[in-house]
């Protein structure tokens, strides 16, 4: 049986073929990052404009606890998204800096970038999976 070489313990190398790679993965990054954000901008906008609107209309019989309960955790799921594609953002932009750079630190930080994205991202779905969860049961 053949022995597998310790990688973590060498230093890696990443030749043309895996900067290309990290390169075209740094750019689809920031573009997704970016519709993720005016996304959550223009989502958010919407929300506050129909607030403003149903306030005008309806006044004090627009705020009963459904309607401010779905207007919040709009507000809320457009906040957590921007911040997760403002993660994803960063993480592209660091790759393409250590890229271009050779700079050990920015390659460190957009990995820490990366993992924070979809840290929130699973606790985000966690979350979900438990509104869910109490949807089905009661």
């Amino acid at each position: 049986m053949e022995q597998q070489e310790d990688i973590l313990g060498n230093d890696w190398r990443v030749d043309d073929e895996v900067k290309y790679y990290l390169h075209q993965t740094s750019v689809l990054a920031k573009y997704v990052a970016m519709l993720g954000m005016l996304f959550a901008l223009l989502t958010t906008g919407k929300t506050l404009y129909n607030l403003i609107r149903l306030i005008i209309r309806y006044g004090d019989f627009a705020f009963n606890a459904y309607f401010f309960g779905a207007i919040i955790g709009a507000l809320l799921a457009g906040a957590v998204y921007f911040v997760i594609s403002l993660f994803t953002h960063r993480f592209a932009v660091k790759l393409q800096l250590a890229l271009k750079t050779t700079d050990q630190s920015s390659f460190y930080v957009a990995w820490q970038q990366f993992k924070m994205a979809y840290r929130m991202k699973g606790i985000v779905f966690i979350i979900y999976l438990l509104f869910m969860l109490v949807i089905f049961i009661s």
